[in-house]
């Protein structure tokens, strides 16, 4: 039989106007449990993951589970994580370059 994981969206409340959201993996071990998420500033965007025991998080307002999945898809969701951050740096560069062209115009 083979192990599963549990992937969640977790929701927090960092003290800003928005809340914020992530990707939780809740692996068997503290060192399994990992945290994925975007970070930015204006239209820079940073991938981020991390090793972090959520259940503990004095932050957290919601964990919605999204399903359950076998351990060997975790490298998979990882690599989506990180293209997503590709993705949203050319819709940010674009976005930018479009509204700098109409403005100049």
């Amino acid at each position: 039989m083979s192990l599963t994981v549990g992937l969640y969206v977790i929701i927090f409340d960092d003290g800003g106007v928005y809340k914020h959201w992530s990707l939780f993996i809740d692996g068997p071990t503290d060192a399994e449990k990992i945290i994925l998420h975007v970070m930015s500033s204006s239209t820079r965007y940073c991938f981020d993951m991390r090793n972090s025991n959520t259940h503990k998080s004095a932050t957290l307002l919601e964990m919605i589970h999204l399903c359950n999945m076998d351990t060997s898809k975790i490298s998979m969701i990882k690599n989506v994580a990180k293209k997503w951050l590709s993705i949203m740096n050319i819709w940010a560069i674009t976005v930018r370059t479009m509204s700098l062209t109409f403005w100049m115009t």
